[in-house]
Order: C-alpha cells, then structure tokens, then sequence
C-alpha cells in the first residue's frame, strides 16, 4: 500500500477533492475485519470525482490499494 499512500493525496486535490476523514485507528469492527480504515473524500461534483477515479495518474495507483485491501468505493451526494 504504501506506493498508494505516497500518491493517492496529490491525485485527490488535482481533481479538487480534499479528506474529510482518515481513520486508521482502532475503532469497532467485525471479527472478520481485524484492521478497518476509513476514508471520507470530498469533492466538488460527481464530475470531479468521477474524473479523479477515471484519471490516469490514479490508475497507475490504484491496483496497490485494490491488491492490499477489500472495501468498496462508494460515491454519495452530499449535504450542504
């Protein structure tokens, strides 16, 4: 994970995102998820988001998060 660590954050703003929530702590979970992490991104638009995910500078990173972890993305409109 870590070449994902290292470059996710720049991929994230380029495309005008920003972390809300980064939680790599202890928190409740299954039995069956020993080491949760939670991520909550924000971005200006679904097209932004979209963009980002669809980019070829996070395509080049993501099979490092997909090949070390298991959990959805999921992209959600917002509350303003």
């Amino acid at each position: 994970m870590t070449p994902y660590f290292e470059h996710v954050g720049a991929t994230i703003e380029a495309h005008g995102g920003r972390y809300l929530v980064r939680h790599m702590g202890e928190k409740l979970h299954s039995e069956d998820h020993p080491n949760p992490l939670t991520v909550v991104l924000e971005f200006p638009s679904t097209e932004a988001v979209m963009g980002w995910k669809s980019s070829a500078e996070y395509q080049k990173i993501v099979s490092f998060r997909l090949d070390n972890s298991n959990g959805p993305l999921v992209i959600c409109e917002g509350v303003e």
